[in-house]
């Protein structure tokens, strides 16, 4: 299976984004969501161990450097052990991708990937809307290459931030 590398909760619970080590961003939907919107994020090293975060992602922490299709949502508040089904697998990165933010009050999902590339994603059209190259490629196959290792969205304004680690 498709190794997880760091996930994120859009803060009602609507919907869960799991980045991959192929680079692949999947989308997650609970059978229903009655929850307030907001913001979620969590990021993990693809090395695993799991890191909970904001909006009620502590649930599918642990799957980190698991298998991307066995999610459930039994550690979140009022979580009840559902399974979560892959609505949706998003394409855009040529390595794994290290960090995702889902902002519902933006409609966009944000992935960061190992090859220094932010995808900007439509959360309602399950689109790729933009890509841009935060850090710059390597100069050589030997060079150290750059990565995306985290990323916001500003809850009012939508402006995204991005940091950056040289490997």
């Amino acid at each position: 299976g498709t190794v997880a590398t760091c996930a994120a909760s859009a803060g009602d619970g609507s919907c869960v984004a799991l980045g991959a080590a192929d680079g692949t961003v999947r989308l997650y939907t609970p059978s229903h969501s009655d929850r307030p919107s907001g913001t979620g994020h969590a990021s993990t090293p693809s090395s695993g161990g799991g890191s909970g975060g904001a909006g009620g992602v502590a649930g599918v922490a642990g799957v980190a450097g698991g298998a991307a299709s066995d999610i459930s949502d039994s550690g979140a508040p009022g979580g009840g052990g559902r399974k979560l089904a892959v609505e949706t697998v998003l394409c855009a990165h040529v390595r794994p991708v290290s960090c995702v933010v889902v902002s519902r009050n933006h409609s966009l999902v944000v992935s960061g990937a190992c090859d220094g590339t932010l995808a900007f994603w439509d959360l309602n059209k399950r689109a790729l809307v933009h890509e841009v190259a935060v850090a710059p490629p390597a100069l050589s196959a030997s060079a150290p290459s750059a990565a995306v290792v985290a990323a916001d969205v500003h809850l009012v304004t939508g402006d995204v931030v991005a940091c950056t680690r040289r490997r």
